[in-house]
């Protein structure tokens, strides 16, 4: 079974940053960030206490689908990011966003409401 309509809208959405509201648990030892889910709908952030710039991976995957994405980011002091964003219509097994900053690699938790 494939997806052509959701797999070409994901796609068409992961393909730059916009901005997003801030975070509400952002702290000042790095960038808080979260892949969210709602009702299949994921939205990735980051919000950043200071200015930085790394690297970041989504990877959305379950029957039918195996999507990922990734790519620079820079953010500003304070900034806050949407990454990408995906409505699938469904929850997904799989579902990760991680970054990369200044070497380190950092898991974003996976949030559902």
């Amino acid at each position: 079974m494939t997806l052509p309509s959701p797999l070409t809208a994901l796609l068409a959405a992961l393909g730059g940053c916009t901005a997003a509201a801030p975070l509400p648990f952002a702290d000042a030892a790095g960038p808080a960030c979260r892949l969210e889910e709602r009702n299949g709908a994921y939205v990735a952030s980051l919000t950043a206490a200071e200015a930085m710039s790394g690297q970041y991976d989504l990877r959305l995957a379950g029957a039918g689908v195996d999507l990922s994405q990734s790519g620079p980011f820079a953010v500003r002091a304070g900034q806050s990011l949407e990454l990408g964003r995906a409505t699938l219509g469904r929850r997904l097994p799989t579902a990760a966003l991680t970054l990369q900053v200044n070497g380190a690699r950092i898991a974003c938790p996976v949030v559902s409401r």
